[in-house]
């Protein structure tokens, strides 16, 4: 059965249609990717130039609100990562421990009450 699926699958393929198609993906990938290199090509040109006309003064305030900005980001995601954890372990503990005091209390109350029926049956108390 897999052996008739390919050889159907090839005769698929290769019929004019299905060429014709893939030909046309691949020129239109092709002129797409022209494109982007243009563009990118054309916006690193557009920066360097931008660049290139700013006083000392101006690169070095330029250079320091990009430092910047990548360290507040690189914070920010730390601080992310950090809240999650502690989310996390707050889960975890209220998972672990959600017994309030009230009922760890009326708990005790009930095992003193039955300790003291028993003295009291023993004739202890």
């Amino acid at each position: 059965m897999a052996l008739q699926m390919n050889t159907m699958t090839t005769r698929l393929m290769k019929t004019p249609s299905w060429t014709r198609l893939s030909k046309v993906r691949k020129k239109e990938l092709a002129a797409v990717k022209k494109q982007l290199k243009a563009k990118q090509d054309s916006f690193t040109q557009h920066i360097n130039a931008a660049v290139g006309g700013l006083s000392a003064d101006e690169a070095a305030t330029l250079l320091l609100t990009i430092l910047h900005n990548d360290m507040k980001a690189i914070v920010e995601r730390y601080m992310g990562a950090q809240r999650k954890a502690i989310v996390t372990a707050f889960e975890n503990w209220w998972d672990k421990y959600r017994v309030t005091l009230t009922d760890i209390e009326g708990k005790r109350d009930a095992a003193a009450n039955a300790l003291k029926g028993f003295l009291t049956g023993l004739r202890y108390v």
